[in-house]
């Protein structure tokens, strides 16, 4: 993918359909100079990341044709934070800059913002892609409480479901006339 350009008058975060996360003291209030580098996208800017992390995932699943699952961890219990900022400081590349997918809307967040404060970019009943102009990686956060960090690579012919319970990728391969 080309790098994305985008309209430099994105919508402010009152109109951003997410603000919430972001600017409501009921859930998280970010600070000023934490929030004035997170750019909230307009429909028309974001529809283009959208479209693109559409393939990371087939069915809540990772498409396993152009994928492969290198690792996971689970984003539960009291002392969750710590150990997910670890992974994804592991698992995320040293991009500057990353795009952040809700699938109807999306934003430019630095890496290190999105590691610092991922529980309020993703909250467990959602899901939430994250990658950059490459998209030869991304970290899936969801369903439910885990994130899965894929690479480019998948299997042609295959189908993957992924155990979030046991944490692990399930290949499944198919005769090309019996594929779900």
């Amino acid at each position: 993918m080309s790098e994305l350009v985008y309209d430099s008058a994105s919508p402010c975060w009152s109109s951003f359909p997410y603000a919430w996360r972001f600017t409501d003291p009921r859930w998280d209030c970010l600070p000023p100079n934490v929030l004035s580098l997170v750019t909230p996208l307009a429909a028309s800017d974001a529809a283009p990341l959208i479209q693109l992390a559409k393939g990371f995932r087939e069915y809540q699943r990772v498409n396993a044709t152009a994928y492969r699952v290198v690792s996971s961890v689970r984003l539960e219990g009291d002392d969750k934070v710590a150990p997910a900022q670890q992974w994804l400081r592991s698992e995320l590349p040293e991009s500057t800059r990353v795009y952040v997918s809700w699938g109807d809307s999306a934003a430019i967040a630095p890496r290190e913002i999105l590691v610092a404060y991922y529980d309020s970019f993703f909250y467990p009943f959602d899901t939430l892609d994250v990658f950059d102009d490459s998209a030869d990686w991304a970290v899936l956060f969801g369903p439910e409480e885990w994130a899965v960090s894929i690479r480019r690579g998948g299997v042609p012919g295959t189908h993957a479901d992924y155990d979030y319970l046991a944490g692990l990728d399930l290949v499944r391969c198919y005769p090309p006339e019996v594929q779900p």
